[in-house]
């Protein structure tokens, strides 16, 4: 039997042996896994995450051409993480090197960027957040 119980866990029923509080650990972080990421997929394609794509790409876009090369999005990308890190505490941009490779996935044979392409460039640039948020959340309640 466990007789101290961390924090992290205490709305866990008392009473139960250390493989029966982990099996409801595990089963509780699934559950908060599932929200989180449902979370996601409503903020991704909310209208206030449509609107910060779109204003930063038309901010770094400054001759209006319509498409972003390598540099642009990397700036873009910095500046929509600002706006993503003032909701969510701990946000930490990809590197250079993580947006350069990405781009290449994303972007046209002619090295632009449309917006639509931003767009879901950064849908999964925010879904790698959001399972980095989901797995310390599942971490938290079994510590």
């Amino acid at each position: 039997r466990v007789s101290v119980l961390t924090p992290s866990i205490m709305d866990l029923p008392t009473g139960l042996n250390t493989a029966e509080l982990q099996e409801q650990a595990l089963e509780k972080a699934e559950k908060i896994k599932r929200k989180v990421l449902q979370a996601k997929n409503r903020f991704t394609q909310g209208e206030k995450f449509q609107t910060w794509c779109q204003h930063v790409f038309d901010q770094v876009d400054t001759d209006k051409s319509g498409g972003l090369d390598c540099v642009e999005v990397y700036i873009a990308v910095l500046l929509l993480y600002v706006k993503i890190g003032s909701m969510c505490k701990g946000a930490i941009p990809p590197s250079r090197g993580r947006v350069n490779d990405l781009f290449h996935d994303f972007c046209g044979g002619d090295g632009k960027m449309s917006f639509d392409q931003f767009k879901n460039f950064a849908q999964v640039l925010c879904s790698q957040i959001a399972t980095r948020l989901a797995v310390q959340l599942a971490l938290n309640l079994l510590v």
